[in-house]
């Protein structure tokens, strides 16, 4: 791949597995391809070149099982070329490899909301400039990606948002205040396959590595974690925050979210615990998503609660009966320019994505660690840390 050039189809399924960890089954073929062989050779052409790993062989070879594992170089080398493509176009390659190969995609939309925090990424990080000739990718604040992924019309409703819950020991500050020193590093996703996981420990770990996490197959309460650095851009456990997003695409404009937020309360999705909490509380704010990608009409609006409990599992609730984080919470309604600033100019080939909607063990081998190893921050197995990781 040339930067600069325009992609083929290979190269564009290969610049998206890289970003977002795309899967693929190679036991099962659409009728849009010509055929098993056309698949197959792609899968295999990918990992020729290093873009995909081969973690398992089954009865043949038409059997075979390979990833788009956590490569955080190739990853920023494949946002670099995307970003230099003169007509690079996220909906259109998505619409290309979601109709020319069997990718699982998810069932409510994850993988479009991923690719529009992928473009927000990219177009933050395509104004900065490098400060030494070692540098090869860039950090960059909760403010500005969002300012990358909402449309400018929007800033009203989120900028100037006070938080939607608070504990009593924090300030009401509006967003743009709160998050004007959270620090992220995310060029590409990596999906576990244990939930366990996906706790404030291991987030540290990913945001070390410059990944954002997908949710584990049936995962509770969310569907995706943006880990962020509150305050201070060094590395440390104390200071991890997130982003926490849940995505549904169904078109019911009169779904009950009364009971999604509780869900999606981080004590009950156990991204942290009492280990985490001072003086009773979870000290740094943190950011919800609800998107309602379906919805006939396009807005973002700033949740509200009548009481602290239809935001917060009551069970997490302090003494004083209010809850023990502060959170700033957000539906986000249909995927229009209008909300979204990635989809300017192709709103409705995103539509049209939204409702294209196995992984069996590959450890039973004789050398179940050497696998691991090409899977970083799958599991909980020591394998899958080792090799980048200390003291794990």
């Amino acid at each position: 791949m040339i930067p600069g050039k325009e992609l083929t189809k290979s190269q564009i399924y290969a610049v998206l597995s890289q970003r977002l960890a795309l899967d693929i089954n190679t036991t099962q073929y659409p009728a849009t391809l010509q055929g098993p062989l056309e698949l197959m050779h792609t899968l295999h052409e990918q990992v020729a070149n290093h873009m995909r790993v081969c973690v398992a062989v089954g009865s043949g070879i038409e059997t075979l099982y390979a990833v788009a594992s956590s490569e955080p170089i190739l990853s920023e080398a494949a946002s670099y070329i995307i970003r230099k493509s003169p007509s690079f176009s996220m909906a259109k390659a998505l619409t290309h490899v979601l109709s020319g190969f069997c990718i699982n995609q998810g069932d409510r939309g994850e993988l479009l909301v991923a690719a529009l925090f992928t473009c927000a990424r990219d177009e933050v990080v395509r104004h900065k400039v490098f400060h030494s000739s070692d540098q090869i990718c860039h950090s960059f604040s909760v403010v500005e990606l969002f300012q990358g992924l909402f449309s400018s019309s929007t800033s009203a409703e989120w900028a100037g948002a006070r938080p939607s819950l608070c504990h009593s020991k924090h300030d009401q500050l509006p967003f743009e205040k709160a998050f004007e020193t959270a620090y992220m590093h995310f060029n590409h996703f990596i999906k576990p396959q244990e939930q366990r996981v996906l706790d404030r420990r291991y987030l540290l770990l990913y945001l070390a590595r410059g990944a954002a996490a997908l949710g584990a197959n049936c995962q509770p309460g969310f569907d995706a974690i943006y880990p962020f650095i509150y305050g201070d851009t060094e590395l440390v456990r104390n200071r991890v925050g997130f982003v926490i997003v849940q995505v549904k695409n169904d078109s019911n404009p009169h779904r009950p979210i009364l009971d999604v937020f509780p869900g999606m309360d981080p004590f009950v999705c156990r991204l942290i615990s009492d280990t985490d909490l001072e003086d009773g509380r979870f000290p740094i704010p943190i950011i919800r998503l609800l998107f309602l990608l379906a919805h006939p009409t396009a807005n973002i609006e700033r949740k509200e609660y009548n009481l602290p409990s239809h935001g917060a599992s009551s069970i997490h609730l302090g003494a004083d009966g209010l809850p023990r984080f502060t959170s700033y919470d957000f539906v986000c309604r249909g995927i229009s320019p209008d909300v979204f600033r990635p989809v300017d100019g192709s709103s409705d080939i995103w539509s049209a994505l939204i409702n294209k909607s196995q992984w069996t063990s590959l450890y039973a081998g004789p050398y179940p660690d050497i696998v691991r190893a090409q899977l970083p921050g799958w599991g909980l197995n020591e394998g899958h840390w080792a090799s980048w990781a200390e003291d794990t």
